[in-house]
This record gives C-alpha cells, sequence and structure tokens, in this order.
C-alpha cells in the first residue's frame, strides 16, 4: 500500500486532487493529510508526524496543489521500489549538489519531467543532463513536489526537525539521507505530474541553505559518480551565480554579495583549473566595481 502524505494548506484537502487521485493511482492506497491551515507545523514536522500516522510499505510525499495525468502511477511506483537497491524516486532532481550555497537546480545539471503553469499555460518540461532519453535517471537529490521513499528506510532517517525549520530543504536533505543509507534514487520518466506553483527563494530559504551546507559539508560536492569535472566546475559555477541574484533579490547590497562572489570562486581549488573561471570572476568584478 502506499501512503499519501500530504502537509495541507487547508484544513480539508482539495476534492479535485482527491478525485483525481482516487481515479488514476490504480492501487491500494491512503490519504494521510496533516491540517496546516494554522500553520501550526513547518514542513519537517508535518511530515515527521504523516510518517508516524502512515501504514503503507510505500511513503510518497506530495504538494496539495498538483494533478496526476498518469493512468495506474502507483503500480509504477510499486515497480520501481521492488528493486532492493533504490530507496526513493521523484519526478525531479540532479546527480549534483553543489559545494557552494544554493538551489539543486543552480548548477544547470537537471533530470526532470513534469507539466508547469507558466502565464495560464501548460508546459511540459522535460530534461536531461546527459541530453539522452531514457526511462529513469539516477540522481543524489529530489525535488519536494513529490517524491516516494520505501517505509522501511524510516527507521534510518527522519525529516530534520533540529537543523531546520519553515518548508525549505527538506527534500535535498531527506535524499542524501537516503543516499548515504546506502540507496540509490531515481528520477522517473513515465509518472506524469501537473504543478501549479513555484517556490520562493525568500530569507527563510536562505537560512535554510546556510544550515543544509553546514550540515553536510565535509560531503559537499557530492555526485553520483557520474559527473565529469568540466561538468562539476560549470555546475559550481553557476550556482555561485545564482546566489548571488538570490541574495541582491532579498536586499544584501550588491558590493558584498559580489565581494563574497569573488571569494567563494577564489577558495575552491578546483575552479582554479577550470577555464571558465576567469570569465566569472571577471564578471563578478565588474559588477562589484559598478555596484
Amino acid at each position: 500500500m502506499i501512503s499519501l502524505i500530504i502537509c495541507s494548506r487547508t484544513s480539508t484537502l482539495n476534492k479535485e486532487l482527491m478525485a483525481n487521485i482516487e481515479g488514476t493511482i490504480g492501487c491500494q492506497f491512503e490519504f494521510i493529510v496533516i491540517d496546516n491551515s494554522d500553520n501550526r507545523y513547518n514542513i519537517f514536522e508535518a511530515y515527521n508526524l504523516g510518517v508516524i500516522q502512515s501504514k503503507g510499505d510505500i511513503l510518497c510525499f506530495m504538494h496539495d496543489d498538483i494533478l496526476f495525468h498518469t493512468s495506474n502511477w502507483g503500480e509504477k511506483v510499486c515497480d520501481y521500489l521492488k528493486d532492493e537497491k533504490i530507496g526513493g524516486i521523484g519526478i525531479a532532481g540532479s546527480p549534483y549538489v553543489a559545494k557552494t550555497i544554493g538551489t539543486w537546480w543552480g548548477g544547470g545539471l537537471i533530470n526532470q519531467h513534469q507539466l508547469h503553469t507558466v502565464n495560464g499555460k501548460l508546459n511540459l518540461i522535460s530534461r536531461y543532463c546527459d541530453k539522452i532519453e531514457a526511462k529513469q535517471k539516477e540522481v543524489v537529490v529530489l525535488d519536494g513536489v513529490w517524491f516516494c521513499i520505501k517505509r522501511n528506510i524510516f527507521m534510518q532517517i527522519s525529516f530534520d526537525e533540529i537543523n531546520f525549520t519553515g518548508f525549505h530543504f527538506y527534500d535535498i536533505d531527506i535524499a542524501l539521507q537516503v543516499y548515504q543509507a546506502g540507496y540509490r534514487l531515481l528520477t522517473v520518466y513515465d509518472i506524469l505530474i501537473e504543478h501549479n506553483s513555484q517556490g520562493n527563494l525568500n530569507r527563510q530559504w536562505f537560512e535554510n541553505a546556510k544550515a543544509f551546507n553546514q550540515k553536510w559539508k565535509r560531503l559537499l560536492p557530492f555526485s553520483s559518480g557520474k559527473i565529469s569535472f568540466a561538468k562539476a566546475c560549470t555546475a559550481e559555477l553557476r550556482t555561485i551565480n545564482e546566489l548571488t541574484i538570490i541574495e541582491i533579490g532579498n536586499g544584501r547590497p550588491a558590493k558584498e554579495v559580489y565581494l563574497d562572489a569573488m571569494k567563494r570562486l577564489l577558495a575552491d581549488k578546483r575552479l582554479y583549473l577550470f577555464y571558465r573561471s576567469p570569465k566569472y570572476f571577471a564578471y563578478f568584478l565588474h559588477n562589484y566595481l559598478k555596484a
């Protein structure tokens, strides 16, 4: 059985979503809905509570603003997780986690297949890191819009209520916990999900980003082992650049931001050997002098 664990922003789950799941899942399931309409819980607390309440062998953590476009998707989930080596699956993720603070997608190494509404129009987003189409791709982190993990792994892991608060980095952190417990993670391309919102990279996101990097600093950067030196360096440079945009967007003085970006670039010895580094340094220096 699959336990669908949802941290709901409303006191009752959206009827359209309930009907959609009932009509598409194709296997035995249960709803575990954590009522968070009064903002009582952060996402780590809500999901841990959901794990405790659940009875399924597979735990599916999902946003409350998605719809499924694949029939019998629950059977597909069960088929993937029959493999003893696979600990979890999702529809978006990356085979690389940068040393630099940033989003999982900021480095450009993205495996993703989903429908997303942009300006009222539904668009299919399908990406492959290595440009090779496949039914599945190995990753080390999963995006929180929808992901499934075997229940028995939660004897070794839990959503980290100690180091984090709010609603960011629960997905990346739990994915690394699964990976460190000795299991593989996959993004899959045969379960199509529509997502109707975007994340907010606010100040609270930044605080959790710093907490994540502090917690995993001895491991980072981390990859599935299939990332070349050039791709890893490019991902780091892009992540450093992304961080400048996020910080300035959250009101930090641009001069401080670009100075820190140059320091981060110079502090990573791997980047000294990469041909694109001088271009990024010149870009950061130019913006620093202009600020």
